[in-house]
């Protein structure tokens, strides 16, 4: 490889593991301590349809044309195979299945691949470990539901999409491609921020901190730049600020809880501060054996 051009970067927030995508491959990457742990081969028209699964050493790689796989990255072990194809997206579903984005939304059993549900039209999203899940249903309503509390609270929202969420073990937060930006409780009903678009134009990704037990963002065009920046969320969900502005960038993604940030140039930035952490060479790291 003389040039890396990067086609997508995924997280894991749960771990320092991200997926460096090119066209033809998947690397998954520690980008804690700068190597490759695993190489797979991808569809020409995978894309970003490619995803950690619920459990470690597992992910899922989709296509429009081809088959949806589940496999073990650790041993390159295929472990299943489903005939689903034309998605659009694929993501874990809580503890032990997998979303898939189609005309509708499919719930996958992640073990064997198995069909558990479908929704022709609501899109779902759940809690990585508690009981809780939301529903939006486009340019209606999203609800939120804690099964251990016995509770479902239902709000308006007019939203189209949800381009980006995160979870905390007390709200769940999402923003929209028009640039709004909103936050439920998950343990009482009630809406703890609705915010229109401000300083950005849109809020394209968002985490939660485990450190600082606030929840970060990464905002487009901010003050009207050709910038992104760096956000932060107060506890009270009652202001906005900006961390630190970071280059305009086509591919990035937090990782490790929420503490970093990585842009495809390789920078790994601390979120909280905006302090640039490292700079991994992804020729140096990709090009070895992986470790």
């Amino acid at each position: 490889m003389n040039k890396i051009a990067c086609n997508g970067l995924l997280d894991n927030e749960f771990g320092s593991e991200v997926i460096f995508l090119t066209k033809t491959h998947m690397f998954v990457i520690d980008a804690n301590n700068a190597c490759c742990l695993a190489v797979l081969p991808i569809e020409s028209d995978t894309g970003q349809r490619v995803a950690f699964g619920p459990t470690y050493g597992t992910c899922f790689v989709g296509s429009w044309r081809e088959n949806l796989k589940a496999w073990n990255y650790q041993t390159s072990e295929l472990l299943w195979e489903s005939a689903i194809k034309r998605i659009t997206n694929v993501e874990a579903f809580g503890r032990g299945q997998l979303k898939v984005k189609k005309d509708g939304t499919l719930l996958l059993d992640a073990q064997n691949g198995d069909l558990l549900t479908e929704f022709s039209w609501i899109d779902m999203y759940k809690h990585p470990e508690l009981q809780v899940t939301a529903a939006f249903e486009p340019r209606q309503s999203i609800s939120i539901t804690n099964s251990s509390l016995s509770m479902t609270s239902k709000f308006d929202w007019d939203a189209f999409a949800i381009l980006d969420y995160a979870w905390s073990n007390e709200a769940f937060v999402a923003s929209s491609p028009t640039g709004d930006i909103r936050a439920y409780s998950i343990v009482n009903p009630s809406v703890l921020m609705e915010r229109p678009r401000s300083s950005w134009f849109n809020i394209i990704c968002l985490t939660f901190n485990a450190d600082s037990h606030i929840f970060f963002g990464l905002a487009t065009d901010w003050q009207e730049q050709a910038l992104m920046a760096i956000i932060k969320i107060s506890p009270d969900f009652k202001e906005i600020t900006c961390v630190q502005e970071v280059r305009n960038a086509p591919h990035f993604c937090f990782f490790d809880h929420g503490r970093y940030l990585l842009i495809d140039d390789g920078s790994v930035i601390r979120v909280t501060d905006g302090h640039l952490v490292k700079q991994l060479d992804w020729k140096q790291i990709l090009n070895p054996p992986p470790c």
